[in-house]
């Protein structure tokens, strides 16, 4: 997942998109071998607070 080895941007791709809910990358595996594609789920990260976009806390 994109926390694999120094979180998003040290592990993912800098071509990121967005598709739908998700956000779309290659990111480095555990080992830092290999590329995965990897879909960040919007949906379980960031939350509608009065029209502002604001990050969960879980």
């Amino acid at each position: 997942m994109a926390s694999a080895g120094g979180g998003f941007k040290h592990s993912c791709a800098a071509n990121w998109m967005v598709a739908g809910r998700f956000l779309m990358t290659d990111c480095k595996t555990g080992n830092g071998e290999e590329m995965i594609r990897t879909a960040l789920d919007l949906d379980n990260c960031i939350g509608n607070e009065q029209s502002d976009m604001k990050p969960m806390n879980k």
